[in-house]
């Protein structure tokens, strides 16, 4: 890896981090954590897609923070402006947190993948080594059941 892929690649994992912990400082902790990871790994294994690699594992890496954190992703935040809708938002927000609490780091990370980084199956397909048919219907499970379970909440 040259000088400018590798600054790509830490722009990108950087701006990921960021995105997902709204913290510089804490995206920074991220971004060197995650590359330390990724140079131990180099030594035991040949990495042929190094962005994927990056990739997936600052998803998992930033996900991980905010459980220990007890932090939610960001748009699952409460809103900085109030509106007549605020506190139905926020309810329904708080109930997708709790059924995405109940969800493992694999099923969580694929509905960021899709929902917050608005990645394409392919995309999805090509960071966790699944067929896009096979991201499309896990993912299609995955939203029949936190739609599901949202629906149990509320009655």
């Amino acid at each position: 890896m040259d000088k400018d892929q590798l600054k790509r690649y830490m722009e990108a994992i950087y701006h990921r981090c960021l995105r997902m912990l709204s913290d510089p400082d804490l995206a920074w902790d991220a971004l060197q954590e995650v590359f330390a990871s990724f140079y131990e790994a180099r030594k035991r294994k040949d990495i042929d897609q190094p962005l994927f690699y990056l990739y997936r594992s600052s998803t998992n890496h930033c996900l991980n923070v905010l459980k220990r954190q007890k932090r939610t992703l960001p748009l699952l935040q409460e809103p900085e402006t109030h509106t007549q809708d605020g506190p139905r938002q926020l309810e329904s927000r708080l109930m997708v947190e709790a059924v995405l609490q109940t969800l493992d780091q694999e099923d969580a990370t694929l509905l960021v993948y899709r929902h917050v980084d608005q990645m394409t199956y392919d995309e999805i397909g090509a960071l966790v080594a699944m067929t896009d048919r096979g991201v499309k219907k896990k993912l299609d499970r995955l939203e029949r059941h936190v739609r599901q379970t949202l629906e149990e909440q509320v009655s």
